[in-house]
């Protein structure tokens, strides 16, 4: 397979490539991008439309000359060389091209081979493993510095490695290894994954609207109804989380407008679950006559898992909140008592009630597509050990912090157990403040919080109950932690060995 790069029609005499302007420029037209299977190599042409913009001498008009760029060969040559073509044509280009590139390999990897026995994937790169290698570390490095708008020799030292190093593993002639993979993560803002594996792309094969009914054809679908796409004029993907994926994973979109899972895309596996909990999010199949023709057909919804109050079949509710509208509606003594408002909302929730699925199987994730792609994501990467060093501090202060407050709080468990010893009185209450500050002095911030818990007015009705603050703290300690407040306790009567063991009116008489 021979790799072509030519202009459709050739160039009149004297024409250059700076003298013309893109279409995407013009009127914001992509590129086309078409590719089919020779064997287990994709073949890719992609052609970028151009027009050349000259005055015609005799009428001073203004005359539109079309030209075609075409790259045509293996999909690895042609990629290489139509990334760069779009990255000098603009940035947001290029970020689009990457994206139809994607889009139309994954269809034409989704769609069945020659013999109809298995997918396109199945034949494609036979020594590889499917839908994990479908890109080369050297393609998806390639993408990640381009998206960037980052030159090379910019990465290079960025990432802390050699210039021609950079350019061989770009070149694919160098193997780029995890370390590197690492480095060059750092530097780019992204999860090093991505530059050894492709992202894990599924088809999406159907959307629903959580909210409003609507016509497909002649027929009437239903909220929460889930219809097919078209293969060819909307077929889309999904990048689905690594976690969850499986050969068998399903995906569909959420296109509501109005719903707060707009654009959302929710995965499932295609394999009915032979235990469905109650309340879960899952994909039925069921049964339904047509409105029109009375024809019986399987449908699929999307909903949450109810039992019927008869037990023997299930109901189906919207996931989304803002299918029940109750606004206007008050409970009074004549009409929409407070029942009657829980069963008016109750019922709207319902999709589908009273029916056997014939298929059921449990929504395994829910993701905001925004959110995988957000640009927030790569600036914060790029901070990685920074952010990540603060929010671990943040989280061994917020623990330490804690368990000095359980310690304490503990402590004071074990003084407060022999304040009935002792006269209700301010005396006491000094006592008492002596002993908790003997052991905590050093914790300015643990001094004030039990400073107005512990130590306030001596009448005992105001004193804070420090059994019950205990209580409230759920302390379990564990062996070492109780060994430390034991021999706290032991300090402070060691500390304090006769004031704490004689009552006020002995303490009076020996003054």
């Amino acid at each position: 397979m021979n790799f072509k790069d030519y202009w459709q029609p050739y160039f009149s005499r004297g024409l250059k490539t700076k003298n013309l302007v893109s279409t995407y420029i013009q009127k914001r037209e992509l590129p086309t991008i078409e590719m089919k299977l020779n064997n287990d190599v994709v073949k890719a042409t992609v052609k970028f439309n151009f027009v050349y913009i000259r005055k015609e001498t005799s009428t001073s008009k203004m005359l539109l000359e079309h030209y075609t760029r075409i790259i045509d060969g293996p999909s690895d040559e042609v990629y290489k060389v139509s990334t760069k073509v779009a990255s000098r044509i603009g940035l947001n280009l290029e970020r689009q091209f990457n994206s139809l590139w994607n889009r139309t390999l994954t269809q034409l990897l989704n769609k069945p081979s020659k013999n109809k026995s298995i997918l396109n994937l199945g034949i494609y790169r036979k020594d590889g493993y499917g839908i994990y290698d479908i890109a080369e570390p050297s393609e998806l490095l390639s993408q990640k510095l381009m998206s960037s708008g980052m030159k090379q020799k910019d990465l290079a030292t960025l990432a802390g490695v050699d210039e021609t190093t950079l350019y061989r593993h770009l070149k694919g002639t160098f193997e780029i290894s995890r370390d590197a993979a690492v480095k060059y993560a750092k530097a780019l803002g992204c999860d090093p994954v991505e530059i050894l594996f492709n992202n894990l792309n599924v088809p999406i094969w159907g959307t629903t609207d959580t909210l409003e009914m609507s016509m497909l054809d002649k027929f009437s679908v239903y909220a929460s109804e889930i219809t097919s796409l078209n293969e060819t004029s909307n077929y889309s993907i999904a990048q689905c989380p690594r976690e969850i994926y499986r050969p068998d994973i399903k995906a569909i979109k959420i296109k509501s407008d109005n719903s707060v899972y707009d654009n959302y895309v929710a995965y499932y596996y295609n394999s009915t679950e032979p235990v469905v909990f109650e309340d879960q999010m899952v994909v039925v199949g069921v049964k339904l006559k047509n409105f029109s023709d009375k024809e019986i057909r399987l449908r699929y919804f999307i909903g949450i898992y109810k039992k019927n109050r008869n037990g023997k079949t299930i109901d189906l509710h919207s996931i989304d909140p803002d299918a029940v509208h109750v606004e206007g509606v008050t409970p009074d003594e004549d009409f929409h008592t407070f029942e009657d408002v829980i069963g008016m909302v109750e019922q709207e929730k319902i999709i589908l009630e009273d029916f056997n699925p014939e298929f059921v199987a449990p929504v395994v994730a829910l993701v905001q597509g925004k959110k995988i792609y957000d640009p927030i994501k790569s600036e914060v990467l790029k901070a990685y050990d920074k952010i990540y060093t603060k929010n671990r501090q943040d989280e061994i202060k917020t623990v330490e912090y804690f368990k000095k407050l359980k310690l304490q709080a503990a402590l004071r468990g074990l003084v407060a157990d022999n304040k009935d010893h002792f006269d209700k009185s301010d005396w006491h209450d000094n006592i008492l403040a002596k002993q908790v500050k003997a052991f905590m002095k050093t914790d300015k911030r643990f001094q004030s919080i039990l400073s107005q818990a512990a130590y306030g007015p001596a009448k005992d009705e105001k004193r804070i109950k420090l059994q019950d603050q205990v209580k409230k703290l759920n302390i379990e300690l564990n062996a070492e932690e109780e060994k430390i407040i034991q021999q706290a306790a032991d300090e402070l009567q060691d500390q304090f060995p006769e004031e704490a063991n004689i009552t006020p009116e002995e303490a009076a008489s020996n003054k």
